[in-house]
C-alpha cells in the first residue's frame, strides 16, 4: 500500500509539472514594472513558479523613460524557461571620457568631463571637440536657423528689388510696371515678415530649450564603469583573489544599483562567502539574488547555496521556510552533479528538522525521476539511478529501493564504483 502511495503521489507530482512552468522574466535595465495583463505581478528580474500555460495573457513590460513592450506569451516545452528584453529609450546617454574639458550642452555649462549625459532628446546634434571645450547643441536648430537666415535674406533682397522697381517706374510714369512691380513688393513683403516671425519662434524655442534642462541629467562618469568593474572582479575569482573580488562585487552593488550586472554581483558575493565558510554573510547576499535578482542560469545554485548556508548555521527553521516559499526548485543538470549535491541537502533538510516534511522527500524523488527520464544516454545516469535507489531503500520503500539495486548491480556490473556504493548503503542497515 506504502509503495501504491508513493507511485501515484509521483505521478501526479509529473502531471502537474507537465502544466506547471518555472517562468523567469528579466529586462535591461531592470526595475521595470511586469503585467499580465491589467495585473502588475512585479518587477524585474523575477521568477514565476508554477505557472499554467494555458492561462498566461499577455506581457506588458513597463518603466518610465523606456518603450513599453507588449506581447503574447508562448512558452516551449521546456519546464524553466527565461523571457528577456531589452527597453529602448527615446533618450539617448553620451558619455565623454576626455578629461578636463569644458562640456557645454546647448550653450550652457554642464562641468567638466569625464561626464555622462543621460536622457537627451532623440534629434540631430552637433558635437564639436576644441582645445579645452566640448560643445553638444541640437543641430536641427542650426539647420533650421540658417535655412530661414537665407530664405529671409532671399524675400528680403526680393522685397528691396521690386520696391525699387516700383518706385523708378512710377516716376518714369510706367503705371503699368510699377503697379506690377509694388504688387510683388507686398507679397516679398509678407514672405518678409513671415520669415522674420519664423526666425524669431526658432530663437525663442532653442532658449526654452536650454533653459528646460530637467530631464537631462548630468553625473561624473567614473573612472571603471559597471562592466569593467564586473569583468575584474571575476578575473579575481578566477585567480581566487577572494579579498579582492569581494571590495570589487561590494562597490559594484554600491555604486551601480541599476546595472545589470548586480544580479551576478550579488551571486557572486554568496558563492565567495559560501566557499570561506563565512554562511551569515553568503545567506544574506543569496537571499538577495533568490527573491530579488532570480537568474535562471545560476538559480538552482544560489538555492541551494541559500538552504545549504542556513543549515551549516543551524537555522534549521529558516531552511525548511525558504525550501517552502521557493518549491518547486528545478534541477536541470546533464552532469548529475547538482543532483548529487541537492540530494545530500534534501536528506539533511528533512533528518535535521524536528517535523519531518516528506514532500521534501518526493519533491527530490521527483528531480531524480526528470534527469533519468531526460538524460537516460549520459554516463551519470547510473550515478543518479543509485541516487533514487538511496532514496527507496532509505526513507520511502524499502523494498522497490532493494529491487532498483539488484537492477542496478546487474546492468552496471563493470562500474566498481557504483556497486561498491550500493553495497555500502545495503550493509549499513
Amino acid at each position: 500500500m506504502k509503495r501504491l502511495c508513493i507511485i501515484l503521489i509521483t505521478l501526479s507530482c509529473f502531471i502537474h509539472s507537465a502544466l506547471a512552468k518555472e517562468l523567469f522574466i528579466n529586462t535591461e535595465p531592470l526595475g521595470a514594472q511586469i503585467f499580465f495583463g491589467k495585473d502588475l505581478i512585479g518587477k524585474s528580474p523575477m521568477r514565476l513558479a508554477n505557472v499554467d500555460a494555458e492561462k498566461l495573457e499577455t506581457l506588458r513590460i513597463v518603466k518610465p523613460g523606456y518603450e513599453e513592450v507588449e506581447v503574447e506569451i508562448q512558452l516551449d516545452e521546456e519546464r524553466s524557461q527565461l523571457l528577456y528584453f531589452t527597453l529602448y529609450s527615446p533618450y539617448v546617454d553620451v558619455l565623454l571620457t576626455q578629461r578636463e574639458k569644458d562640456v557645454f550642452l546647448n550653450e550652457v555649462s554642464a562641468g567638466k568631463s569625464p561626464l555622462v549625459v543621460k536622457n537627451i532628446p532623440n534629434g540631430i546634434y552637433h558635437i564639436e571637440s576644441a582645445n579645452n571645450l566640448i560643445s553638444i547643441s541640437n543641430a536641427e536648430y542650426s539647420r533650421l536657423k540658417k535655412t530661414t537666415r537665407w530664405e529671409t535674406i532671399s524675400t528680403a533682397c526680393l522685397f528691396a528689388g521690386s520696391l525699387g522697381a516700383g518706385i523708378y517706374f512710377n516716376n518714369n510714369g510706367n503705371e503699368q510696371a510699377a503697379d506690377l512691380f509694388l504688387l510683388s513688393s507686398l507679397i516679398f513683403g509678407g514672405l518678409l515678415g513671415y520669415n522674420l516671425l519664423k526666425l524669431g519662434k526658432i530663437s525663442l524655442d532653442e532658449k526654452r530649450d536650454r533653459a528646460e534642462m530637467s530631464a537631462i541629467e548630468i553625473s561624473h562618469l567614473s573612472i571603471e564603469v559597471d562592466r569593467d568593474m564586473f569583468t575584474s572582479a571575476m578575473e579575481y575569482v578566477g585567480k581566487e583573489y577572494w579579498d579582492d573580488a569581494l571590495s570589487k562585487f561590494k562597490l559594484l552593488v554600491s555604486l551601480y544599483p541599476d546595472s545589470q550586472y548586480v544580479p551576478l554581483g550579488l551571486y557572486q558575493l554568496g558563492n565567495i562567502y559560501y566557499n570561506l565558510g563565512e554562511y551569515e554573510k553568503a545567506a544574506r547576499h543569496l537571499r538577495s539574488f533568490v527573491y530579488e535578482y532570480p537568474i535562471l542560469e545560476f538559480y538552482p545554485f544560489a538555492v541551494h547555496g541559500l538552504i545549504d548556508s542556513e543549515l551549516r548555521r543551524g537555522n534549521t527553521t529558516e531552511a525548511l521556510g525558504h525550501y517552502e516559499s521557493l518549491r518547486p526548485v528545478y534541477i536541470d543538470d546533464p552532469s548529475g552533479t547538482l543532483y548529487s549535491s541537492y540530494f545530500d541537502l534534501f536528506v539533511r533538510l528533512y533528518e535535521e528538522n524536528s517535523r519531518r516534511n516528506d514532500q521534501i522527500l518526493i519533491d527530490l524523488l521527483s528531480e531524480l525521476d526528470y534527469f533519468l527520464n531526460r538524460y537516460a544516454d549520459t554516463y551519470f545516469y547510473p550515478d543518479v539511478l543509485f541516487l533514487k535507489g538511496s532514496l527507496l531503500y532509505s526513507y520511502l520503500d524499502r523494498d522497490q529501493g532493494i529491487e532498483l539495486f539488484d537492477e542496478l548491480k546487474a546492468s552496471y556490473s563493470q562500474r566498481s564504483d557504483i556497486i561498491s556504493k550500493v553495497d555500502r548503503v545495503l550493509n549499513a542497515r
